[in-house]
């Protein structure tokens, strides 16, 4: 339904919740692609965005995050990437009902 140019992947090691599973499944499934667009729950999201960028969010339902990663995909270590926005439901609700 988000009109992506690309193909789905449905990955069972994304559910466990072991952020270093989701590490090495990325690793594993990115390949040379620039853009990788990661869906997954708690309470594995907010683990692996500090594990990845050293920020604490908090991934409410709905929430969304950018990463920029370090050189690659299968060298995503401890503190390689960086945060570049973060939104909460809140804020994405108030971006779609557009100014006031």
């Amino acid at each position: 339904h988000g009109g992506f140019d690309a193909e789905a992947q449905v990955l069972d090691d994304l559910y466990g919740g072991d952020v270093r599973a989701v590490i090495a499944a990325v690793a594993a499934h990115a390949g040379a692609t620039r853009t990788l667009l990661l869906v997954g729950h708690q309470p594995w999201c907010a683990t692996l965005i500090e594990l990845l960028t050293g920020a604490r969010v908090r991934m409410d339902t709905g929430a969304v995050a950018s990463l920029q990663a370090g050189p690659s995909w299968d060298a995503l270590d401890p503190l390689w990437c960086a945060l570049q926005w973060f939104g909460s439901p809140r804020t994405l609700a108030a971006v779609a009902r557009g100014p006031r």
